[in-house]
């Protein structure tokens, strides 16, 4: 059938038709009539105003379920002039069906990827362009899908021959429209972890040829490691089974003893071993060493070590050496980092003892090179007295029963952690509709005040709601930050001024028999920081010097400012080079065991007693000040007492400061004329907001939800000047929401309004547009409206 064409003069009167347009569009035998009263089609009028070729695909109103593609070609007269348009319309409604399917397909399929647990599904093309990145590929490799989306797969988290391999891969599939045979690869995560995957990789096809690559990852690599665990252990079963044989058929004495240490050198790659006998309880002679020991030393090279484990009877192991407080000056040109001794004992009696050490830049004995050394030992215990069975049997048990403490005390941890997992569940759980409930409430008495004077009556009543409101959304925002559930709200804050206004708690505290000192410096520079989060930092720094000094003693608080370079800042830390406000927090309790020093910033460790410390409060103190770009270092001696510093970032310059909705700014203009789309699905919550804006001269257009809230954008296009959005809508979430509507409308405003910060941004990321956090009161919304429009403006 022909395609349906009108032909009208400049004037936009018809002039001519075919029978498809006349049957299509009912045109009636009436000669000369205006093309917009027989096609009553806006949208086709608002394109068809031009001079030039235009091409369009619209639904027909008469006919909405059936699409056009419409050309419109400007018709010339003899002379060069325009003399009209002829309009051929091209129905494509098949086409648009058919690629609305294709859309749904592809949806359900990205649906597919998404919610499959524990498979990490990538989609790519022939290069290996990422696609798609489901939500288990995230948790796998630690990139986010805007992260992975658009770079590829060889370059993200591939390697070596690896590439490749995956290459020829992706060929193969490409060439032969066939899957490959699964397969493992080593990939590496985003921070640099190397893991183990067993994946699967199969075509999709788009009209007969392959057009994308599907990726079906699953995580191996604890059975991988498992795997090599065992295997790692039968090889070195193996091999000290075949020393066992070696070191029998050794006849000569001396030469069993260099055989021991040489194989202990070669099969636990150190740098020196000896192997000492006893001659009698006060004399360890050297009989044995790996590589021999330069002529100036005569005795054995670890001595004081080594006399431990002879002594003790049990591996005596040092991280470092050349540090240790007891080790002999002479044989510190030999650079030893690690060492490690151990007893060679038959029955009850301890023959000698097995020295070794590493290099000082080398890393530490692992607890399998721990137990291979113990075996290796063992072993040369047996050759050297036909071993007695009774010390192996009594380190099982010893093994045993460390095994069983551990474990149960990772499930102690266990129930911690869920303990504190539920309350973060609970806060999380009730902030969204307490919240809104106390946005209603402050909301509803602050117009309730606007109505009355203030020496009406009940006006002391509504501002006690009004404030008790106030209290009641401090105290939600409180519970979420302790159940780490909602990021701080970091602002200019004067560290001095903090720790006078909390003076009074803070002796309350500590109580009558600890002195608490103040050593603050005026000239410190301001940080940026939430305060109630340095409030939580600085009382548990304060609490934890209390417990350190149960008979009394001196507490000190100072503070000071310092610069740091590159060099002086501690290692492994995401800081940078400048100046820093320096907060100490000093007692002269009981100080703290080296030993124990490093786990002091680790979740749950704590020295004291059951039921009093959860060991959280120094891991959190580290993780707010880490969150604000500073850290937090000790120095204590046992006996002298402890001093924990935080050093957080000086603001040197005046720095704008960051908006903070939770105060009401009462010098902006509160009034304005601009259109707002108000989207809420609380109908409390949403008739408050509107009857707030409308009273301040807004033209408000209200939504329930994001569906009706596209309608009234589309309906009113560039009129609206400022999109104020829940975060939590049906459907979608405002945030979407927000980045769909500026999409189509770049001047649009956007102020995003949540109680629960965390449901919006899971990643902890800044949020792209202003936040009004619930509950607000008038002000607060008034007030960021002006901020967030004339800012821009």
């Amino acid at each position: 059938m022909a395609d349906p064409m009108i032909l009208v003069d400049r004037h936009g009167y018809i002039v001519d038709y075919n029978p498809a347009a006349q049957q299509l569009f009912s045109i009636s035998k009436q000669s000369y009539q205006p093309l917009v009263n027989v096609l009553p089609w806006p949208a086709l009028h608002t394109v068809a105003d031009t001079l030039e070729t235009v091409r369009v695909e619209l639904n027909c109103p008469a006919h909405p379920d059936r699409f056009f593609d419409i050309t419109i070609v400007p018709v010339e007269s003899h002379d060069g002039s325009p003399s009209g348009r002829l309009f051929v319309f091209r129905e494509i409604t098949e086409r648009r069906r058919s690629e609305q399917r294709v859309k749904e397909a592809l949806q359900r399929f990205t649906d597919i990827i998404e919610q499959t647990p524990l498979v990490a599904i990538q989609r790519f093309d022939h290069h290996g362009v990422i696609l798609e990145w489901n939500r288990v590929c995230e948790q796998f490799y630690g990139y986010t899908a805007a992260e992975a989306c658009g770079r590829r797969v060889q370059d993200l988290i591939l390697s070596g021959h690896a590439v490749t391999e995956f290459e020829q891969q992706i060929e193969q599939i490409w060439a032969t429209g066939q899957p490959v045979p699964a397969r493992k690869w080593q990939v590496r995560t985003k921070n640099g972890e190397e893991r183990w995957l067993y994946s699967a990789m199969f075509p999709l096809f788009s009209q007969g040829q392959v057009s994308d690559i599907v990726c079906m990852d699953v995580d191996i690599t604890d059975l991988y490691r498992a795997e090599e665990n065992l295997r790692r252990q039968r090889d070195q079963l193996d091999t000290l089974y075949r020393l066992t044989l070696d070191w029998l058929n050794r006849r000569n004495g001396k030469d069993l003893l260099q055989a021991i240490t040489d194989s202990a050198y070669r099969l636990l790659n150190v740098r020196y071993v000896e192997l000492l006998l006893a001659e009698d309880d006060r004399t360890l002679a050297i009989r044995a060493c790996t590589p021999l020991l330069p002529t100036q030393i005569e005795s054995a090279a670890l001595a004081a070590l080594s006399w431990r484990a002879f002594q003790s009877r049990q591996p005596e192991i040092v991280l470092d050496y050349t540090q240790w407080p007891e080790r002999t000056p002479d044989y510190e040109p030999l650079n030893f980092g690690p060492a490690m001794t151990l007893p060679i004992i038959v029955g009850d009696e301890c023959l000698g003892v097995i020295g070794m050490a590493r290099a000082r830049q080398e890393k530490p004995f692992s607890s399998d090179e721990i137990q291979h050394a113990v075996l290796l030992t063992q072993l040369a215990a047996l050759v050297l007295d036909n071993a007695n069975l009774y010390s192996q049997a009594q380190r099982e048990l010893a093994e045993r029963k460390q095994a069983e403490e551990q474990r149960a005390k990772l499930q102690a941890q266990l129930v911690q952690a869920q303990k504190m997992e539920a309350i973060g569940q609970l806060a999380g759980g009730i902030a969204h509709d307490f919240n809104n409930i106390l946005t209603v409430i402050t909301g509803s008495v602050e117009l309730a005040m606007l109505e009355i004077d203030s020496d009406h009556a009940i006006y002391p009543e509504l501002e006690a709601i009004r404030q008790s409101a106030a209290r009641a959304g401090e105290l939600v925002r409180q519970l979420l930050t302790f159940a780490r559930r909602q990021p701080g709200q970091p602002q200019l804050v004067d560290v001095n001024r903090q720790i006078n206004d909390t003076m009074n708690m803070m002796r309350r505290l500590i109580g009558e028999h600890i002195q608490l000192q103040l050593q603050l410096d005026e000239h410190i520079e301001r940080v940026m920081i939430d305060p109630a989060q340095l409030e939580q930092v600085l009382i548990n720094l304060v609490v934890n010097a209390r417990d350190a000094m149960p008979n009394g003693g001196e507490l000190t608080i100072r503070t000071t400012s310092q610069y740091f370079s590159v060099n002086d800042l501690p290692p492994l830390r995401q800081i940078q080079a400048g100046k820093y406000v320096l907060l100490s927090v000093c007692d002269t309790g009981v100080g703290i065991a080296e030993q124990i020093r490093p786990h002091i910033f680790e979740p749950y460790f704590t020295t004291k007693p059951m039921g009093q410390g959860s060991g959280l409060g120094l891991a959190i103190c580290d993780g707010i000040v880490t969150q604000h770009g500073g850290f937090l270092t000790v120095d204590s001696q046992p006996g002298y007492g402890s001093c924990f510093t935080v050093a957080l970032p000086a603001v040197v310059t005046e720095l704008q400061q960051v908006v903070n909705v939770h105060t009401a700014d009462t010098t902006t203009r509160m009034t304005g004329h601009e259109v707002v789309l108000f989207v809420e699905d609380d109908p409390n919550v949403r008739q408050l907001g509107v009857r707030l804006l409308r009273e301040h001269g807004y033209t408000v257009l209200e939504a329930k939800d994001a569906n009706e809230a596209l309608q009234l954008a589309q309906q009113y296009g560039d009129r609206v000047q400022i999109l104020i959005t829940d975060v939590v809508l049906p459907q979608t979430d405002g945030l979407t929401l927000a980045r769909q509507l500026q999409s189509a409308l770049p001047h649009l405003h956007i102020i995003l309004m949540s109680g629960y910060l965390q449901r919006m941004l899971a990643d902890g990321s800044t949020p792209p547009y202003p936040v009004l956090a619930k509950p607000f009161n008038r002000y607060q919304l008034l007030s960021l409206i002006r901020q967030t429009i004339d800012r821009v403006a």
